[in-house]
């Protein structure tokens, strides 16, 4: 429908206007006014396509209400009606953004004509303007992954700054809808640590979520800042400080901020992160991005993870790796003197614990080698699935996951070796016959450690080599399984299905539940 508002001060020629045409069949709507002034209060408040304004008016002429819309910043195309008289005001009403004129009297023929293609335009201007927020509503759903992607990048290209292409910061900052300036610039890492219960993608999901939106209101209450998905399990924020704020003041208000929105994430999630240096221009992007990942990188020697400061990390060094002390732990299982390897190999985790100052990769790579000496070297592949230990050795963060994993391989190995195989199976096959009883109680890793008489490490990794699946994968479909049976029966609401499958958080569980079926519970059958 063609909006048109005509405005003369003479009521027969609005009328006859009006009533000239079948102007609901063309489907246009045509409104009235006698006066400048009434078309110019209704126009600030409702929206139209074309005004059709005569020029000599009391009150309002048309050409100074042509100016009060432009002044009201109200686009609409407006038409004069003109008596040959009139011409001297062409000019002005030209550069007051009149499209066309009419001359009186009117004909409906040329009136007719005008209005149709001014319905033309108006469809046509209409389509583009659906096309253009069309676009820019793609652009901005697909802003979360372009600004995932950039940041990882970055992540990548810090890695080896000196090889790095110009980052055209302000450009970049600008195409990824960045509200912050590249100069005055902190930037944090912040890596999120589910509790057992709710370790599974769709829960950090949703956590990563939460947490993303927790800093960025709290830190925004402070600084002006965006805050970004880096990864699974990780958020990027970064901040702008005020120039003659000190770089120190900065950096410890930001750790007093991050504290609490710690404290805000629950039981459930533990914050590890590193706060980067500052940043006063463009050439210290990379550094201070860099310093947040050695930073964050500093919870691999923590036993809890925390949130550092550069300024509180060591100097870097280069420290000599107790090759001599992991030989002779290779060479005791090589013996299958699991016995005296053991103590050596907690010798060797407090050893690696001291070496703060060397970057944690390092000591990953020299673990990780350990590893495969003892499948190359120790033929231990009869005993073990050398895909299955090394993915399970990258699941672990801290040298303190590390050393309980290496002890717990090596407690599945001696038992293997001292053919007590069936006795380890037998203790597996227990806590599977437990779970699928027992679904409902409030099962973990530790609990059923403890009820068979071995360690949390020793379980899952035996667990895993047994049954071929993760302990809390095992646990979480037995209780989706009993689930579904539950809500088939159509007797409980979801909530009482929650607790009677062993969970406590409702939404945790119907995450869970969409995550295995597809569906929601309350959409199951």
């Amino acid at each position: 429908m063609l909006r048109v508002i005509l405005v003369d001060d003479r009521k027969e020629i609005v009328q006859g206007i009006i009533g000239a045409s079948d102007w609901e069949a063309r489907e246009v709507e045509i409104r009235g006014f006698y006066n400048g002034a009434d078309a110019l209060a209704y126009l600030i408040t409702n929206p139209a396509d074309l005004l059709i304004t005569d020029i000599r008016m009391p009150l309002m002429t048309g050409l100074e209400l042509i100016a009060a819309l432009r002044d009201h910043q109200i686009d609409i195309r407006a038409v004069l009606l003109t008596g040959y008289e009139d011409f001297s005001y062409a000019q002005e009403a030209i550069h007051l953004g009149a499209v066309e004129y009419l001359t009186k009297p009117v004909r409906i023929e040329a009136l007719e004509a005008l209005i149709e293609r001014e319905h033309e335009l108006a469809r046509s201007n209409r389509a583009q303007q659906e096309e253009s927020c069309e676009d820019w509503r793609r652009y901005q759903n697909s802003l979360p992954a372009l600004r995932r992607q950039w940041a990882e990048n970055v992540d990548s290209a810090a890695e080896r700054p000196a090889q790095a292409e110009p980052m055209k910061l302000p450009e970049t900052f600008r195409e990824l809808g960045l509200s912050i300036r590249p100069e005055q610039l902190l930037i944090v890492r912040l890596g999120l640590e589910l509790a057992e219960e709710a370790s599974d993608a769709d829960s950090m999901a949703v956590y990563r979520f939460a947490v993303r939106n927790m800093a960025a209101e709290l830190i925004g209450e402070s600084y002006p800042c965006e805050v970004l998905e880096l990864g699974e399990d990780s958020v990027l924020i970064l901040l702008n400080y005020p120039e003659k704020e000190r770089p120190l003041s900065v950096t410890y208000h930001v750790g007093e901020i991050l504290e609490k929105l710690d404290d805000s994430c629950g039981e459930n999630v533990q914050l590890k992160g590193g706060i980067g240096s500052c940043s006063a221009d463009e050439g210290g992007f990379l550094r201070s991005w860099e310093d947040a990942r050695r930073a964050m990188d500093q919870n691999f020697f923590l036993a809890e993870p925390r949130i550092l400061s550069v300024l509180e990390l060591p100097d870097e060094k280069e420290e000599a790796y107790p090759r001599a002390l992991q030989e002779e732990i290779e060479l005791h299982l090589r013996r299958r003197e699991l016995a005296q390897a053991r103590p050596l190999l907690m010798e060797l985790f407090d050893v690696l614990s001291k070496m703060t100052g060397t970057r944690p990769e390092r000591l990953r790579e020299e673990l990780l080698t350990f590893l495969v000496h003892l499948f190359h070297e120790c033929a231990m592949e009869q005993y073990l699935n050398a895909a299955s230990a090394i993915a399970q050795f990258q699941e672990k963060h801290t040298l303190r996951e590390l050393r309980e994993w290496f002890l717990g391989l090596t407690e599945y190995l001696e038992d293997q070796i001292d053919e007590n195989a069936s006795q380890t199976t037998r203790g597996v096959y227990e806590v599977r016959h437990y779970i699928d009883s027992h679904y409902a109680e409030a099962i973990s890793l530790k609990s059923m450690a403890a009820m068979i008489y071995v360690s949390p490490a020793y379980l899952s990794f035996s667990f895993k080599e047994i049954l071929g699946v993760n302990f809390n994968e095992y646990l979480t479909s037995v209780r989706i399984e009993a689930a579904k049976k539950l809500l088939e029966e159509k007797q409980y609401r979801v909530y009482e299905v929650c607790e009677m499958v062993g969970y406590r958080d409702k939404k945790y569980f119907s995450d869970l539940f969409r995550k295995a079926t597809g569906v929601f519970p309350k959409d199951w059958i």
